[in-house]
């Protein structure tokens, strides 16, 4: 299904800890905010609700991303996958919050949470296709 980097044999070497410590650590600060009591807000931004959440998984399908590339060459299904992994983790984190008298579940947040996880992947997309230099030419793998 995936395809394996050449260069990461190792399970537990020090790629591998770059690559997945950022993303269990942004998961654990989510999991954090989203089962603790809403705070006041100290300052008030006429910011919507729905962009943070857009925001807040758009970096977590990046981290998915970052991580799952490290063990695996880049295809869409990488890119899929992140994506799923973050609005899954969203979606779950969603459903802990019905369960939580000082919060509520919210279909519009699962909506944000696609639309931020998904965005991550099409700006990952259009930057690889955009910036890496085509295979075959200079600086390139060449084709044969």
């Amino acid at each position: 299904m995936f395809r394996m980097k050449e260069k990461s044999k190792g399970k537990f070497n020090s790629g591998f800890w770059l690559a997945w410590f950022p993303l269990l650590a942004y998961a654990a600060g989510l999991l954090i905010i989203s089962v603790t009591p809403a705070v006041k807000q100290l300052v008030r931004l006429d910011v919507s609700d729905k962009l943070g959440h857009a925001a807040a998984y758009c970096l977590l399908s990046f981290l998915f991303w970052n991580a799952l590339s490290s063990r695996w060459k880049y295809s869409l299904r990488t890119a899929l996958a992140a994506a799923s992994l973050a609005f899954c983790y969203g979606a779950l984190l969603e459903l802990f919050q019905h369960f939580l008298p000082y919060r509520f579940f919210e279909s519009l947040d699962l909506l944000s949470n696609a639309a931020g996880a998904g965005a991550a992947q099409v700006v990952i997309f259009v930057l690889r296709k955009t910036l890496l230099p085509p295979k075959g030419l200079n600086g390139g793998e060449a084709s044969r």
